[in-house]
């Protein structure tokens, strides 16, 4: 294991230089004291120019390395260079007219470096920049609307598939016509009060659990494919190989699997339903804001009625979500404000402890 924070570096210098920064070029010669842990430093002027950096000391490596297990006795095995500074991944003004970042892949496949993470984020990016292009003369509004936005990309992209290869064949059982309408009626916004985010949610993970379960018999961890690649299997080879279990006389398909586990998701929901009573998202999703230590559940706020989601550009899930969320306009005197999920000094013995968190569960900053 090994890591850059442990080669020394001078983070201070970078924000203290970035204090004093009166141009890109002045921004750019602060990042170059910062190593770790890398981030994504955005630049705006009063001269109208916009830019994204992405800085930190990336080790130069060969296709795959550190993708697998390595022989850390084998010098050979060792980072040999860095990435210089210069060519870390940068843009300034492009045409587009924004700079976004949402944990997306943050290279084209012409970067010359190669970058590998196998947690890189597919659809809240999507989201953004498709909302950032249709806007035009935005205002502070539509950039608080945007944080909260609650559109379930993933969901649009892959419930019709999910639909059409379920067609007529819906068994029968408790509440088996009340999922299905709502899911056939949802408009993809994962909002707090709706119940088809439920549905959706359950019946996906259990697809996904049951495309990939053989997996799972390696009996030991396993990263299994994305969400992403997996929608794109479901989508474009619905009969392809990956869909037919071992060991079976028949051939199955998505078809089978998509059938398969929409029984098993009306199973799983109607059970949670007989316990909890509400599947309604904010209900099912229960985003809780816990206190750092763990073990301080009484100082932690369960049930915190707010939409949103993994992989949503409102990412407020069940244990994480928007830690802080801010917006600035920038000009002679910048106008800003931002709101963090509870009180702003985390005193539990504050009478303002829990103050800010219904107007971050709202998305009001």
């Amino acid at each position: 294991m090994k890591w850059t924070v442990h080669m020394g570096s001078n983070e201070q210098k970078t924000f203290l230089s970035l204090n004093k920064a009166k141009s890109h070029a002045d921004y750019n010669q602060a990042l170059d004291h910062f190593t770790a842990p890398a981030q994504n430093f955005v630049f705006a002027s009063n001269s109208g120019d916009i830019a994204m950096r992405i800085q930190g000391k990336f080790a130069l490596k060969w296709p795959e390395q550190g993708k697998f297990l390595m022989d850390g006795s084998d010098p050979r095995m060792e980072w040999q260079q860095f990435i210089p500074n210069d060519q870390n991944p940068s843009t300034l003004n492009p045409e587009r007219g924004f700079v976004s970042s949402a944990n997306q892949r943050p290279v084209s496949s012409n970067y010359p470096y190669y970058v590998f993470d196998n947690s890189y984020e597919h659809y809240r990016n999507h989201r953004i920049n498709g909302r950032l292009r249709a806007m035009d003369q935005i205002t502070v509004e539509d950039m608080k609307e945007l944080q909260f936005d609650d559109y379930y990309q993933q969901a649009s992209e892959v419930l019709p598939t999910m639909l059409k290869l379920l067609g007529d064949q819906v068994p029968e059982g408790k509440n088996v016509q009340t999922f299905l309408k709502q899911l056939q009626e949802w408009d993809y916004y994962a909002d707090p009060n709706q119940k088809a985010p439920t549905v959706y949610y359950v019946w996906w993970n259990q697809l996904y659990d049951l495309i990939w379960e053989r997996w799972d018999e390696f009996g030991v961890p396993v990263v299994k494919p994305n969400s992403y690649r997996t929608i794109q299997l479901l989508i474009q080879e619905p009969e392809g190989a990956i869909f037919d279990k071992k060991g079976t006389s028949e051939k199955e398909t998505a078809t089978t699997l998509v059938r398969t586990s929409f029984e098993r998701m009306v199973e799983e929901l109607n059970e949670y339903i007989s316990k909890e009573g509400d599947y309604g998202w904010a209900n099912f999703k229960n985003t809780t804001i816990q206190h750092l230590v763990p073990q301080f559940t009484s100082f932690s706020k369960s049930h915190v009625f707010t939409g949103g989601g993994s992989g949503i550009v409102n990412a407020t899930s069940g244990r994480h979500g928007a830690s802080w969320r801010m917006v600035v306009e920038l000009g002679d005197v910048p106008n800003a404000s931002g709101v963090y999920p509870g009180g702003q000094s985390g005193n539990p013995g504050s009478r303002f402890y829990a103050d800010l968190l219904p107007i971050w569960a709202e998305g009001a900053i």
